[in-house]
C-alpha cells in the first residue's frame, strides 16, 4: 500500500514508522527544510507514549522532568498548584530535537521524506482522497496514493480542502484556537520574588487571556496567548504586567519570539473518509485546556497504524475503527473539558478569582487538567464546594450547568458509532459538535 503523510507532525511520524515496518511504501511531505523543522521552543508531555509507538527514549540529557505549575488568580491574591501526577509523568523537551528523534526512527523503519515540500491541496476523485498536489523547488507536482494521513496541523490545506458534503471539519471557529506568542528572554540577576518556576496567570491585564513566566537558569520563558491575534507588542505589555513579580526578565531574546496557532477545543467529530485519515492538530487532539497535544499525537498515530495494519481498501468504513478507538481511550475525557476551558475563559476574572480564593477550584482540579485527565465531582465533593461557594449563587449553578455539560458531552462522545454508517456518523457527529 502506498501512503503519503502530509507534514511532519508527531501522530504523522508515529504513524509512518509502524506502517513502513509492516512494508508499506510510506512517505512525508513537509514543507520546512529538514534543518529547521518545528518551533525554537521547549514542550512539555508524557513519554510513555513513545514506548506504545515502538521509538526508543531519546538520550539521557535531551529531556528533564517537567516542573509543577503555579497557577495565580487574576486579581494576584491566591494561587494554587498544579502538580505533575506520580502516575503520569511529563517531561520537558526542545521540539526540534524531538523530531528529529523522531524522524531519525521512521528513516530506520523505512519511511522517505521530501523536505522543502508543500502540500498545496488534496486530490480527490469522486468521494475518496487519491493523493496530494505539492509544490517542490522543481514546481508543482502530483503524488498518488492508497492513502493520505492528515499531519499538517490545525490550517491543513488538505482537511480544509475536503468538499463540505463529507461532513469534516473545515476552518477552526476564533473561538477554538489560541494565538500564542513565545520567547525565551535573558535571565536579569534580580533575585526572583515567587517560589515557583513555572508561574501561570488568568486574565493578563483583564484580557481574556493567558500567559506563563518559567524561571530557568539563563533565561525566562514567556508566554502570552489569547483568542485574538497576539502581537510582538501585547506580548511586550504583558512582559511589562509581570515585570513586578518577575524582576528576573531580562530585556535580551535569546530565541523564539515567533506567533503560533493552537487547537484549544475538543476533537473534530469526523476524523476519516475515503482515503483519508487526519492525526494531532489536524484533528484537534491537545488538552482544551491547555493547548499541550504531543502525547494524544503519538497515541492516535499508533491507534491508526493498527487499523491501517490489516485492510485492503482503505475507505471511511475501514479507517473509522481508528476513530473510534481514539474517542474511547482519550478524546471522549478531552472533549469533556471543552466545556470547563469554555467557562474559565468566558465568566471573567472576578468569577476566576473567586473560584480559586473560595477553593471550588482546588490544586488537585488543576493538575488533572494540565494532564489532561477527567474532571468531574461526585456529589458530596459539589455540596462541599457549594458550601465554600455560599453567597453566589449564580455562579455555583454555572459551575454545576458546566460539569453536567462535561458529562453529558463525555456520554456521547463515547457513544459513537461502533460500526461505520453514514447516516449514523453524520447524527452522531451532529450533537458532538452541538452540546
Amino acid at each position: 500500500m502506498t501512503i503519503l503523510i502530509a507534514g511532519a507532525g508527531h501522530g504523522g511520524l508515529a504513524a509512518a514508522g509502524l506502517l513502513a515496518q509492516k512494508g508499506h511504501s510510506v512517505t512525508v511531505c513537509e514543507r520546512c527544510p529538514e534543518h529547521n523543522l518545528g518551533h525554537d521552543w521547549t514542550d512539555i508531555f508524557n513519554m510513555d507514549c513513545l514506548g506504545g509507538a515502538g521509538i526508543p527514549l531519546p538520550p539521557e540529557g535531551a529531556y528533564r522532568a517537567a516542573p509543577d505549575f503555579t497557577v495565580h488568580n487574576p486579581a494576584w491574591t491566591t494561587s494554587v498548584t498544579a502538580a505533575v501526577p506520580e502516575h503520569l509523568p511529563e517531561m520537558c523537551m526542545e521540539r526540534r530535537e524531538l523530531l528529529r528523534h523522531l524522524i531519525g526512527h521512521a528513516r530506520e523503519c523505512g519511511v522517505s521524506f521530501e523536505f522543502e515540500t508543500a502540500v498545496t491541496k488534496p486530490l480527490i476523485e469522486g468521494d475518496r482522497v487519491t493523493g496530494l498536489a505539492v509544490k517542490d523547488k522543481t514546481g508543482p507536482r502530483e503524488i498518488i496514493a492508497d492513502l493520505v494521513i492528515d499531519a499538517a496541523g490545525m490550517d491543513s490545506p488538505v482537511r480544509r480542502a475536503l468538499p463540505a458534503a463529507w461532513g469534516l471539519t473545515g476552518d477552526f471557529r476564533r473561538d477554538q484556537y489560541f494565538t500564542v506568542w513565545r520567547a525565551f528572554f535573558r535571565r536579569s540577576d534580580e533575585a526572583p520574588l515567587l517560589e515557583g518556576t513555572f508561574n501561570v496567570y488568568f486574565y493578563p491585564m483583564g484580557r481574556r487571556a493567558m500567559a506563563w513566566a518559567a524561571r530557568e537558569e539563563d533565561y525566562v520563558d514567556m508566554l502570552c496567548g489569547s483568542f485574538e491575534d497576539t502581537t510582538r507588542d501585547y506580548a511586550e505589555q504583558v512582559r511589562q504586567f509581570l515585570l513586578p513579580r518577575h524582576p528576573e526578565f531580562g530585556e535580551g531574546i535569546l530565541r523564539g519570539g515567533q506567533a503560533a496557532k493552537i487547537p484549544v477545543r475538543r476533537p473534530v467529530s469526523v476524523m476519516v473518509a475515503n482515503g483519508y485519515a487526519a492525526v494531532g492538530d489536524s484533528a484537534a487532539m491537545t488538552v482544551p485546556i491547555i493547548g499541550s497535544g504531543i502525547s494524544n499525537a503519538v497515541r492516535a498515530g499508533v491507534l491508526l497504524a493498527g487499523a491501517v495494519r490489516n485492510i485492503k481498501t482503505c475507505d471511511a468504513a475501514s479507517l473509522w475503527p481508528y476513530q473510534v478507538e481514539y474517542m474511547r481511550r482519550i478524546g471522549a475525557v478531552h472533549a469533556a473539558l471543552d466545556p470547563l476551558k469554555t467557562m474559565v475563559l468566558t465568566m471573567g476574572p472576578g468569577t476566576v478569582d473567586f473560584l480559586l480564593e473560595r477553593r471550588i477550584l482546588d490544586a488537585g482540579d488543576m493538575s488533572k487538567a494540565r494532564t489532561g485527565q477527567e474532571v468531574a465531582f461526585t456529589a458530596r465533593e459539589m455540596a462541599q464546594r457549594g458550601l465554600r461557594g455560599a453567597g453566589r449563587l449564580p455562579t455555583m449553578l454555572g459551575l454545576s450547568a458546566r460539569l453536567a455539560a462535561s458529562q453529558k458531552l463525555k456520554r456521547h462522545a463515547m457513544a459513537i458509532p461502533v460500526r461505520y454508517d453514514e447516516d449514523a456518523v453524520r447524527a452522531w457527529a451532529k450533537v458532538y459538535d452541538a452540546l
